[in-house]
């Protein structure tokens, strides 16, 4: 894979997360909570990348020490950052929430210069300058001690996120298929969070509707499956922090986000 096809896969990826905001958003309004919409987005996605392992002849095989990661990568980059993401819009505006978590690029290559050594050019120190000064300048305004809580939520939904795009880059993990993390990582999230719901005596299907259906497949295929696999490629390409940068398209929808709502 060339450099600027791992750059088209990032910037591609970046615009379907942006979306995923407004998506979870309607799936509110269907009358779905914050682990009812998890579950429905990783289930589906767990099964399709279970295909495309068999349709590709992949090994399903994995070490002990892989699945170990694998399984904190789902707790940390999906339970933990999606809920905390998805929390976050009871307490701030989708836009305020969004734009916040977007600061994961900055936090990204912070933590891989002083993990993996891996240096930035001045060029892509000036970016995430900029990035760091667009969220504030977007964030003041709707600030206060009430929404304080919903913006430690997002907060820590981007520092969560941060911790997965590394744990992509860990050397037991950075040979390894993209289709077979996706698979073990989606999947590992969906029994977790279905037993979750379980352990509180409800299961997600008693709140899904017909329109929380569909909200469900584009969050699921198009949000998850075809970003996700873009994402994860472009960062086994050009590493964690040079594939965060390549991602100015969040901060363009985020921006949306804040005109709209």
């Amino acid at each position: 894979m060339t450099r600027q096809r791992a750059v088209i896969y990032t910037i591609s990826a970046s615009l379907l997360f942006g979306l995923i905001s407004f998506i979870v958003a309607k799936a509110y309004e269907t009358g779905l909570n914050t682990y009812d919409v998890l579950f429905f987005r990783f289930f589906p996605a767990g099964i399709v990348f279970f295909f495309i392992l068999r349709i590709r002849k992949e090994s399903l095989a994995v070490t002990w020490l892989q699945m170990r990661i694998l399984f904190i990568m789902g707790i940390v980059g999906y339970v933990l950052m999606n809920a905390t993401l998805f929390l976050s819009y009871n307490y701030l505006s989708i836009g305020l929430a969004t734009t916040i978590h977007f600061a994961y690029p900055i936090v990204v290559t912070i933590l891989a210069y002083f993990l993996y050594q891996q240096k930035l050019r001045q060029s892509g120190l000036m970016a995430l300058v900029l990035a760091t000064l667009g969220i504030i300048l977007l964030s003041v305004d709707d600030y206060s001690i009430n929404n304080m809580f919903g913006i430690l939520l997002s907060f820590s939904s981007a520092v969560f996120f941060a911790a997965y795009v590394l744990l992509i880059a860990h050397p037991e993990i950075k040979g390894m298929s993209p289709w077979k993390i996706l698979f073990y990582v989606s999947s590992l999230t969906a029994v977790l969070l279905f037993v979750g719901e379980l352990c509180f005596g409800t299961t997600p299907f008693v709140r899904l509707t017909g329109m929380g259906c569909l909200y469900m497949l584009i969050l699921s295929i198009g949000c998850t499956v075809v970003a996700l696999a873009l994402f994860t490629l472009g960062i086994k390409k050009m590493g964690p922090a040079t594939a965060c940068i390549w991602q100015p398209w969040n901060l363009i929808l985020a921006f949306f986000w804040v005109c709209c709502f």
